[in-house]
Protein backbone atom coordinates (compact mmCIF):
# COMPACT_ATOMS: atom_id res chain seq x y z
CA UNK A 1 0.00 0.00 0.00
CA UNK A 2 1.14 3.67 -0.75
CA UNK A 3 1.64 6.51 1.55
CA UNK A 4 -1.52 7.74 0.25
CA UNK A 5 -3.41 4.81 0.87
CA UNK A 6 -2.23 4.34 4.43
CA UNK A 7 -2.65 8.39 4.91
CA UNK A 8 -5.92 7.70 3.99
CA UNK A 9 -6.57 4.92 6.69
CA UNK A 10 -5.17 6.65 9.46
CA UNK A 11 -7.63 9.75 8.85
CA UNK A 12 -10.53 7.63 7.89
CA UNK A 13 -9.58 5.79 11.68
CA UNK A 14 -9.73 8.83 13.37
CA UNK A 15 -12.70 9.68 12.04
CA UNK A 16 -14.00 6.42 12.59
CA UNK A 17 -13.15 6.83 16.59
CA UNK A 18 -14.27 10.72 16.19
CA UNK A 19 -18.28 8.80 14.99
CA UNK A 20 -17.68 6.50 17.91
CA UNK A 21 -17.17 9.15 20.30
CA UNK A 22 -20.11 10.89 19.28
CA UNK A 23 -22.54 7.87 18.87
CA UNK A 24 -21.40 6.68 22.41
CA UNK A 25 -21.88 10.15 23.79
CA UNK A 26 -25.34 10.05 22.19
CA UNK A 27 -25.93 7.06 23.33
CA UNK A 28 -25.20 7.85 27.13
CA UNK A 29 -27.32 11.22 27.09
CA UNK A 30 -30.35 9.43 25.61
CA UNK A 31 -29.81 6.60 28.62
CA UNK A 32 -29.23 10.07 31.55
CA UNK A 33 -32.88 11.60 29.94
CA UNK A 34 -34.43 8.43 29.92
CA UNK A 35 -33.35 7.84 33.66
CA UNK A 36 -34.40 11.38 34.25
CA UNK A 37 -37.68 10.41 32.62
CA UNK A 38 -38.43 7.13 34.96
CA UNK A 39 -37.33 9.44 38.07
CA UNK A 40 -39.24 12.03 37.10
CA UNK A 41 -42.42 9.50 36.70
CA UNK A 42 -41.71 8.60 39.94
CA UNK A 43 -41.70 11.94 41.57
CA UNK A 44 -45.56 11.76 40.00
CA UNK A 45 -47.12 8.64 41.28
CA UNK A 46 -49.99 8.94 43.76
CA UNK A 47 -48.80 9.12 46.96
CA UNK A 48 -50.43 6.87 49.95
CA UNK A 49 -52.59 8.68 52.60
CA UNK A 50 -50.68 9.62 55.30
CA UNK A 51 -52.09 8.81 58.72
CA UNK A 52 -53.03 12.14 60.83
CA UNK A 53 -50.68 14.47 61.95
CA UNK A 54 -50.33 14.10 66.30
CA UNK A 55 -49.76 17.03 67.69
CA UNK A 56 -51.45 17.73 71.24
CA UNK A 57 -49.50 20.86 72.07
CA UNK A 58 -51.11 22.55 68.76
CA UNK A 59 -54.13 20.58 68.94
CA UNK A 60 -55.78 20.74 72.31
CA UNK A 61 -56.53 24.14 73.50
CA UNK A 62 -56.80 24.46 77.50
CA UNK A 63 -58.14 27.54 78.84
CA UNK A 64 -58.20 28.72 82.64
CA UNK A 65 -61.35 30.39 83.28
CA UNK A 66 -60.73 30.60 86.95
CA UNK A 67 -59.02 29.60 90.20
CA UNK A 68 -59.19 29.87 93.67
CA UNK A 69 -57.60 28.94 96.89
CA UNK A 70 -58.99 26.30 98.97
CA UNK A 71 -57.73 24.67 101.98
CA UNK A 72 -57.98 27.56 104.29
CA UNK A 73 -55.40 28.81 100.87
CA UNK A 74 -53.17 26.98 100.57
CA UNK A 75 -54.86 24.70 97.87
CA UNK A 76 -55.24 25.65 94.52
CA UNK A 77 -58.67 25.07 92.79
CA UNK A 78 -58.80 25.10 88.96
CA UNK A 79 -61.69 25.27 87.02
CA UNK A 80 -60.98 24.67 83.05
CA UNK A 81 -61.77 24.15 80.05
CA UNK A 82 -60.51 21.50 77.12
CA UNK A 83 -60.92 21.64 73.41
CA UNK A 84 -59.63 18.85 70.51
CA UNK A 85 -59.51 21.02 67.49
CA UNK A 86 -58.05 18.40 65.68
CA UNK A 87 -60.76 17.30 62.96
CA UNK A 88 -59.69 13.97 62.63
CA UNK A 89 -57.18 12.97 66.06
CA UNK A 90 -58.72 11.32 69.79
CA UNK A 91 -56.86 12.44 72.50
CA UNK A 92 -56.10 10.53 75.93
CA UNK A 93 -54.10 11.06 79.13
CA UNK A 94 -53.71 14.82 78.71
CA UNK A 95 -50.76 15.72 80.53
CA UNK A 96 -50.89 19.49 81.56
CA UNK A 97 -48.65 22.00 83.37
CA UNK A 98 -49.60 24.74 85.94
CA UNK A 99 -47.26 27.79 87.10
CA UNK A 100 -48.45 30.08 89.55
CA UNK A 101 -46.21 33.45 89.97
CA UNK A 102 -46.02 36.18 92.76
CA UNK A 103 -47.71 39.50 92.26
CA UNK A 104 -44.22 40.69 90.78
CA UNK A 105 -44.25 38.00 87.83
CA UNK A 106 -41.64 35.64 89.48
CA UNK A 107 -42.47 32.03 88.95
CA UNK A 108 -42.72 30.44 92.53
CA UNK A 109 -44.60 26.76 92.12
CA UNK A 110 -44.68 24.50 88.66
CA UNK A 111 -47.07 21.45 88.69
CA UNK A 112 -48.26 18.66 86.75
CA UNK A 113 -51.45 17.04 86.29
CA UNK A 114 -53.27 14.09 83.90
CA UNK A 115 -56.88 14.12 82.68
CA UNK A 116 -57.25 10.30 82.07
CA UNK A 117 -60.22 10.72 79.49
CA UNK A 118 -60.69 10.38 76.01
CA UNK A 119 -61.04 13.70 74.32
CA UNK A 120 -62.59 13.25 70.68
CA UNK A 121 -62.27 15.46 67.45
CA UNK A 122 -63.73 18.24 68.38
CA UNK A 123 -64.77 17.58 71.86
CA UNK A 124 -65.18 20.43 74.72
CA UNK A 125 -64.77 19.52 78.47
CA UNK A 126 -65.05 21.67 81.14
CA UNK A 127 -63.21 20.49 84.83
CA UNK A 128 -64.39 22.42 87.99
CA UNK A 129 -63.16 22.07 91.23
CA UNK A 130 -59.66 20.76 90.39
CA UNK A 131 -57.12 20.25 93.46
CA UNK A 132 -53.82 21.07 91.74
CA UNK A 133 -52.22 20.54 95.16
CA UNK A 134 -50.68 22.70 97.35
CA UNK A 135 -49.37 26.33 96.52
CA UNK A 136 -47.45 29.14 97.75
CA UNK A 137 -49.13 31.56 100.32
CA UNK A 138 -47.68 34.61 97.72
CA UNK A 139 -49.33 33.60 94.26
CA UNK A 140 -51.03 35.67 93.26
CA UNK A 141 -51.30 34.55 89.71
CA UNK A 142 -51.80 30.94 87.96
CA UNK A 143 -51.63 29.98 84.11
CA UNK A 144 -51.66 26.59 82.92
CA UNK A 145 -50.25 24.38 79.21
CA UNK A 146 -50.75 21.49 77.28
CA UNK A 147 -47.59 19.61 78.00
CA UNK A 148 -48.69 16.41 76.04
CA UNK A 149 -51.34 13.47 74.83
CA UNK A 150 -51.53 10.39 73.97
CA UNK A 151 -52.90 10.45 69.98
CA UNK A 152 -55.00 7.46 68.43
Amino acid sequence: MGSFAKGCLVVLGVGAVGIGCLVTMVAIGGRKQSSQSAASTAVTAPATTLPPRVDPVRDIDIKLNHWTRGGFGSVGMLDFTVKNMSTTVSYRDIHYRTRYAGESGTELHRNRGVLAIVLKPHETRRFRDVNDGLIPAQSATCAIAILDATGS
